[in-house]
């Protein structure tokens, strides 16, 4: 058997290294421990520790963890269009993934679940990815970018999906292959480079 060739590993002295890292891993934790006592607790349960509901801590701990990756992606020149690709092909997967555990019933009248395609009004481009209910409506991603308030949720027809694809490909820069999964099509090409 061939052990793997043992390579010397020298931390980091660099101080900024050590400050950026080491606020990623410290908001990355309290993520962590939000999100493991909403597994045991309830999402909408109130912390015994702090008095908190748990979903406001779980928003404010993604928050913080969106924060450190930004600050982190901009101090060390990451490159951001690649990580923005990865993120949206990832989400692409958790879309798809989702799905397996929520058969449509096709004899049931259409329900938008989040992340579909869905009209909000009469417009050209009044189209929107469902997203989080609030105030009796929802938040959702509109195809040219940015999020926007709605109260109405139409099934979109086949040319507001062809519509979404074109905007999301020339507004958003997104991959047509993620376009076409967010308009809820078929794409039968190579769609990762």
């Amino acid at each position: 058997m061939n052990k793997p060739k043992l390579t010397k590993w020298t931390p980091t002295t660099d101080l900024m290294m050590l400050r950026r890292m080491g606020k990623l891993i410290e908001e990355l934790g309290e993520l962590s421990n939000v999100a493991a006592r909403c597994i045991i607790q309830g999402i909408d349960e109130v912390d015994p520790g702090t008095g908190k509901v748990n979903r406001l801590r779980l928003e404010h701990e993604l928050a913080d963890v969106m924060a450190q990756c930004s600050v982190t992606m901009n101090t060390l020149q990451l490159d951001v269009s690649s990580i923005n690709a990865r993120t949206l092909d990832k989400i692409g997967q958790m879309d798809e993934w989702e799905l397996m555990f929520a058969p449509r019933d096709s004899s049931s009248p259409w329900e938008p679940r989040q992340g579909d395609l869905v009209r909000y009004a009469s417009g050209q481009t009044a189209l929107v990815l469902h997203g989080t209910p609030h105030a009796g409506g929802w938040h959702g991603t509109q195809c040219m970018g940015g999020s926007i308030f709605y109260t109405s949720a139409r099934e979109p027809s086949q040319k507001d999906r062809e519509t979404w694809v074109e905007c999301a490909v020339s507004w958003r820069k997104v991959p047509l292959a993620q376009a076409m999964r967010e308009a809820g099509l078929r794409y039968s090409g190579v769609d990762r480079p």
